[in-house]
């Protein structure tokens, strides 16, 4: 095997059966096919980037892929140390987990047999949706000098952490917890659909943002919030709302069963809840709650407030 190659391209180029121990780098002016590859760092730029059936494909590195148009690794094997991806509509399944260094693209959508997660000073941008499928954890931006921007959020995985440098906006999550950080609004689309086993933390722009999730599948294990205004829907399934800690101006909770609160609930304005459409129970015995105006539709309501 070699130890550094490069190659320019005139036309459509197919690599196969390349094995390089340190740099391969190829430039075309037309597609770009991967076959069977393992190269130590790969840089890659075409009119597009695809791979054939049989494609096995192995970067010991970074893997840094460049594209005016998609970029679609999906049909065969792939392990790479790490990747950068500039393209339109990218999509890419990995086994062994996924780590995502550069990313500006239209779409991304990763299917990954480990986690997913960001590299050392990232910066991800997605025009539109982020869709990934984890059998792991999923993160992004916890690292400071990040820039992490998504379009409409999908995520399936274990545990979900997410800081974002803009507004989020959440379609499909699906996992053990959930929690995020955003320097503006966190909403969701009209087919969200959030399912989270366990803790929801969320946290828009240190409480000057709001939090609207309205839409009617979302089911939680318990749910933090720090907020301006936050108007909350939990009516997947029949367990009722269990409050972490909230610190809000207003909160508009709405709940398919009773809800109870043993952290600390702060809400400077208003607190409306309606439980089970008023037939069950509210909840609210933090000694330390700090509450102003309060409503409540619910068969029992317990409150507590210390002003």
């Amino acid at each position: 095997a070699c130890t550094i190659a490069s190659i320019i391209d005139a036309g459509a180029t197919e690599l196969k059966d390349i094995d390089i121990s340190d740099s391969l780098t190829l430039v075309s002016s037309g597609a770009i096919t991967l076959g069977t590859l393992n190269v130590g760092t790969l840089s890659a730029t075409g009119t597009s980037i695809s791979e054939d059936l049989s494609a096995n494909v192995t970067v010991t590195n970074r893997a840094t892929l460049t594209t005016a148009g998609d970029i679609g690794l999906t049909t065969g094997t792939n392990r790479f140390g790490s990747l950068s991806l500039t393209g339109s509509d990218v999509t890419v399944n990995e086994i062994g987990g996924t780590q995502l260094d550069f990313v500006q693209a239209k779409s991304l959508d990763v299917v990954s047999d480990g986690i997913v997660e960001d590299g050392l000073n990232a910066e991800i941008t997605v025009d539109d949706d982020l869709t990934i499928l984890a059998l792991g954890d999923v993160t992004f931006g916890d690292q400071l000098g990040e820039s992490i921007e998504f379009g409409v959020i999908n995520i399936t995985g274990d545990n979900i952490t997410i800081v974002e440098s803009d507004d989020s906006s959440l379609g499909f999550i699906t996992g053990e917890s959930f929690d995020l950080q955003t320097a503006g609004n966190i909403s969701q689309v009209s087919t969200s659909i959030l399912d989270i086993k366990s803790d929801v933390i969320l946290n828009a722009n240190s409480g000057n943002s709001n939090i609207t999730l309205s839409q009617n599948n979302n089911a939680f294990g318990s749910i933090s919030l720090r907020a301006l205004d936050a108007n909350i829907v939990e009516n997947l399934g029949d367990n009722g709302t269990a409050l972490g800690t909230v610190e809000v101006e207003s909160l508009d909770l709405a709940s398919s069963g009773a809800v109870t609160g043993s952290a600390i609930i702060k809400v400077s304005d208003e607190i409306s809840i309606v439980a089970g459409e008023g037939l069950e129970s509210v909840t609210l015995d933090n000694v330390d709650n700090r509450l102003n105006r309060v409503s409540v539709a619910g068969t029992d309501a317990k409150i507590t407030n210390s002003q």
